[in-house]
């Protein structure tokens, strides 16, 4: 009989990743109880997106590559030291490692030595218009040493089998599990019916500028329409699309703190993701935590977690008037988007399935260590 699991997951970025971290550990939490989880994170995470029981390791974490992070970039020698002394500390009998991080090569490749892993990619290759020159840095270690590695939908796995030139039988596919804990911080439900929100990171892949040439379509029906644009990013390139719509525009051009989440979803009637190509998305789990339709795109692995006609629609990528027409429908029915919102919800979070996953979790995590076991003695 195995000893009890010690779970460390190592997720060093915010946002939608300190989500998805969340997700898993309390959803081992849920299955196991006997488990020990602990998670390694930037200090600027929510520690209330985490079950109580959940260890928290919490670290100033260079999030990006720029020169004016180049201050926290001279600092990552030591951030990796610390990292892997108390992770050693801690003695886990696994390590989920969750995206890439630049850090991750001074030390992943040393506790991966000593702790059977499993990573977390979720994506193949950088999305249009994104900057990674140090992609394959930060996920080669990833990659050579874990011993499996989970992707979120089967067309990633396709992908990260012809791509990365693995085994097949090394990828796991696994749904986008997110923590839904932030249901419990929206109050009560406030929805405005003309509401449309375009929430996350703004990059040229999510598709913003097509939104912007589909919402005149949307006001000319429903002349109350209005866009929530909620990110982080660039809104340069899309000035003179802007101009002539700012009485229906709302824009919240910032990094969205996880306490400020809640309000967006809830007040909004729809989410539009409207993206030119993707891999997968955190939106759209968040979207189905406060049981809202979404009209997403038929890229990636997005059709995988959106079922059209019943969870959200799906619009071929780069069509302003098959967006505009979705989400006029989705506005236009408010049953309609209610009950594809509530079969959102109980896809992703009904009775059992958050524990079922961390079960599945669980015995891929076990799996590791016996194989590790084996070829150690």
């Amino acid at each position: 009989m195995m000893a009890p699991l010690r779970i460390a997951v190592l997720s060093l970025h915010r946002g939608g990743m300190a989500h998805y971290a969340a997700g898993l550990a309390n959803a081992v939490r849920l299955a196991r109880p006997d488990a020990s989880v602990a998670c390694f994170c930037p200090g600027d995470v929510e520690p209330d997106l985490f079950d109580p029981m959940v260890t928290l390791f919490r670290y100033a974490v260079p999030q990006e590559l720029s020169w004016r992070g180049v201050g926290g970039l001279v600092t990552l020698p030591l951030l990796a030291r610390r990292i892997r002394k108390e992770l050693l500390k801690w003695n886990p009998s696994i390590l989920h490692v969750n995206s890439g991080h630049v850090s991750y090569p001074l030390f992943v490749p040393r506790l991966a030595a000593r702790i059977p892993t499993v990573s977390t990619l979720h994506d193949i290759h950088p999305h249009l218009g994104e900057r990674r020159p140090v992609e394959r840095i930060k996920i080669s270690a990833l990659l050579r040493y874990s011993r499996r590695i989970i992707v979120n939908g089967q067309w990633l796995k396709d992908q990260a089998v012809e791509c990365w030139r693995l085994a097949p039988e090394r990828v796991e596919v696994f749904p986008v599990i997110m923590s839904s804990r932030i249901r419990e911080w929206a109050g009560a439900p406030d929805e405005d019916p003309n509401e449309i929100l375009m929430f996350g990171r703004i990059h040229e892949y999510k598709g913003l500028g097509v939104m912007l040439n589909a919402l005149p379509r949307i006001v000319q029906r429903i002349p109350r329409a209005r866009l929530v644009i909620a990110g982080q990013g660039s809104l340069e390139r899309w000035t003179a699309l802007f101009a002539p719509w700012r009485a229906r525009l709302e824009i919240h051009n910032r990094f969205i703190p996880d306490r400020e989440m809640p309000g967006f979803f809830r007040r909004c009637a729809v989410v539009a993701m409207p993206y030119l190509e993707a891999s997968q998305s955190g939106v759209e789990p968040i979207a189905a935590c406060f049981e809202k339709a979404v009209v997403g795109t038929r890229t990636g692995a997005l059709p995988e977690a959106i079922e059209h006609g019943k969870t959200g629609l799906l619009v071929e990528p780069g069509d302003p008037a098959a967006l505009a027409g979705a989400l006029m429908t989705l506005l236009g029915d408010p049953e309609l988007r209610r009950r594809m919102g509530r079969r959102a919800f109980e896809q992703r979070y009904g009775p059992g399935i958050e524990k079922a996953l961390g079960e599945r979790l669980c015995r891929l995590y076990e799996e590791c260590i016996r194989y590790t076991s084996v070829a150690d003695g």
